[in-house]
C-alpha cells in the first residue's frame, strides 16, 4: 500500500527522475499504462488498478482531481505515481498517486521546469462510456508532497494516441 492508502498500480511504463527538495532525494514520476475499458472486452487491467477490487478505495480520491470518473462510478484507472527516494539511505521515503482518471498512460517526457508530461494513449470519447474525451497529454509536478495533481488536459498538444513527448528548452 502507498502512503495515500491506495494500492501500487500495475502497468509501469514511461518515467523520469527529478532532483528532490533536499540534496539526498530524487523524485521519480512514473506512468501506469492500464485501462479500465476496451471496446471489445472488459479489461484485464482492472486487477492492476490502485483502487483495489470493485474500486473499494476510490472514496479516498478527491473527485475534483479525477479526470474521468466514467459511468457507474468506474473511473479510468490510468495515471501516474510519484516516488521519493533517498539516495543517501537507499530508502523509499514516500510513494503516492499523483494523477488519476486517464487511460493507458504511455511514455511521456520530462520538461526543463521539473514536470513530467504523461501521454493518455487512448482516443475513446465521452460517447464510449466515458465522461471525458481521451487522447490528451497532462502535466504532473515532480513533488514530494502527497496528493493529486489538479488534472488539466493540454489540449493545444492535440488529441490522438500520444506515445512520447520531447521538450526543447
Amino acid at each position: 500500500m502507498m502512503d495515500d492508502g491506495l494500492l501500487v498500480p500495475g502497468g509501469h511504463d514511461g518515467m523520469a527522475a527529478f532532483p528532490g527538495i533536499t540534496k539526498d532525494t530524487t523524485i521519480l514520476v512514473r506512468n501506469h499504462e492500464i485501462r479500465a475499458y476496451k471496446k471489445e472486452l472488459p479489461s484485464k487491467d482492472l486487477e492492476k488498478s490502485g483502487f483495489g477490487e470493485d474500486n473499494r478505495l476510490l472514496k479516498r480520491i478527491n473527485s475534483d482531481h479525477l479526470y474521468d470518473s466514467r459511468l457507474n462510478n468506474r473511473p479510468a484507472i490510468g495515471g501516474t505515481t510519484n516516488l521519493v527516494y533517498n539516495t543517501k539511505t537507499n530508502r523509499l521515503e514516500k510513494h503516492f498517486m499523483s494523477l488519476v482518471g486517464t487511460n493507458n498512460n504511455c511514455a511521456g517526457g520530462p520538461t526543463p521546469w521539473s514536470t513530467w508530461i504523461t501521454c493518455d494513449k487512448d482516443t475513446l470519447t465521452s460517447g464510449d462510456n466515458f465522461d471525458e474525451d481521451h487522447g490528451y497529454n497532462f502535466e504532473v509536478t515532480a513533488r514530494s508532497i502527497t496528493g493529486l495533481t489538479k488534472i488539466i488536459p493540454l489540449k493545444a498538444m492535440g488529441r490522438f494516441n500520444h506515445e512520447a513527448v520531447a521538450v526543447d528548452s
